[in-house]
């Protein structure tokens, strides 16, 4: 019976009457796919709905060709429509681990809670509208990057329940031979942790730096002194670059004598389950190639012109670092 529904639904809504919506009952269907933390009022609503054949294990055989055109925009009740429209046209996900899946854009509506409603599929997760919708989130995603900060004891007024001792001194990192270098030790501290690991990788520090310091450039200093409770609050200046700065020092350590980058800075062997200052072996400058260096030219380059207003010494250090891995990379193309 609960497959006749839909099916029943679909027949009434490709007939003559007026199509309708059902109220909300608390079931909702991962089958529409759509940023459940929000959206901003003048940015466009983008969602799309996976077709039958992509969830036939939860739908009869007999509703696959009825997929409806139909999709219905209501309030988060489910019990006042606000917009309807046709859905937008099929793609094919599935070459890149995806689904097919109708995907539509449309204009969002006013502030408020709003849900999507597909015939035969169901609702959607909830999601607001809003000016500062996304504030949140990527206030916590900056401040993330403080709780990955290598060689620094995290202090309960900054990090809370994150609070942990420093890991990580990196004041005597051993040259790999894959480093080209034979003996001796180099000193890089600080940095942010990687994802998943507690290596530190410049191709992986430059890529979202670019990113943030893109933002800065669009819009402004979006988390000015204070923002960020971070141990820099209260000097002055933008938490948000006093952040970036954090990892660009470190990325100015990785840089060889004649201007090219060490990869990464990394164990022989992943540390395992345990918190930072737990995990000592040691640790290793491994690897010098294009790819970290062009990457650490894009970045420290851009950061020159970043913070050429906040800090002229710092910015014009930064770009003599970019010019001199670039230098490198144009004498080293094949390595």
């Amino acid at each position: 019976m609960r497959y006749l529904l839909p099916c029943l639904f679909l027949l009434t809504a490709c007939g003559s009457e007026e199509p309708s919506f059902p109220p909300f009952t608390g079931v909702v269907s991962d089958a529409i796919g759509l940023n459940q933390v929000g959206y901003y009022p003048d940015a466009p609503l983008r969602f799309s709905v996976q077709t039958f054949s992509a969830i036939k294990d939860t739908l009869a055989p007999a509703a696959a060709p009825l997929l409806p055109a139909r999709y219905f925009l209501t309030d988060s009740a489910g019990t006042r429509l606000i917009a309807l429209g046709n859905l937008g046209p099929l793609q094919d996900w599935r070459g890149v681990g995806g689904v097919d899946a109708h995907y539509t854009e449309i204009a969002a509506p006013e502030v408020g809670e709003y849900r999507i409603y597909v015939p035969g599929i169901g609702y959607s997760h909830a999601f607001t509208v809003g000016k500062e919708v996304l504030r949140e989130v990527f206030v916590g995603s900056m401040k993330s990057n403080y709780y990955q900060r290598a060689s620094l004891e995290l202090l309960p007024q900054y990090a809370g329940a994150y609070a942990r001792p420093a890991g990580h001194p990196d004041t005597a990192v051993l040259y790999h031979p894959s480093s080209g270098k034979a003996g001796g030790t180099t000193s890089s501290p600080g940095g942010w942790y990687d994802a998943g690991d507690f290596n530190k990788y410049i191709v992986n520090a430059a890529f979202p730096l670019g990113q943030y310091l893109s933002l800065y450039e669009d819009i402004g200093d979006p988390l000015p002194d204070g923002s960020l409770n971070i141990p820099e609050s209260g000097n002055g200046r933008s938490d948000y670059l006093d952040e970036l700065k954090y990892e660009l020092d470190w990325m100015l350590t990785m840089q060889d004598d004649d201007g090219g980058l060490f990869h990464k800075l990394t164990t022989l062997d992943f540390a395992g389950m345990v918190m930072p200052h737990e995990a000592t072996d040691q640790r290793f400058m491994v690897g010098k190639g294009t790819a970290a260096t062009l990457n650490f030219a894009g970045a420290t380059a851009q950061a020159a012109r970043v913070f050429q207003a906040y800090d002229t010494a710092y910015a014009d250090e930064l770009l003599l670092a970019a010019r001199r891995a670039w230098a490198w990379a144009r004498d080293h193309p094949e390595v």
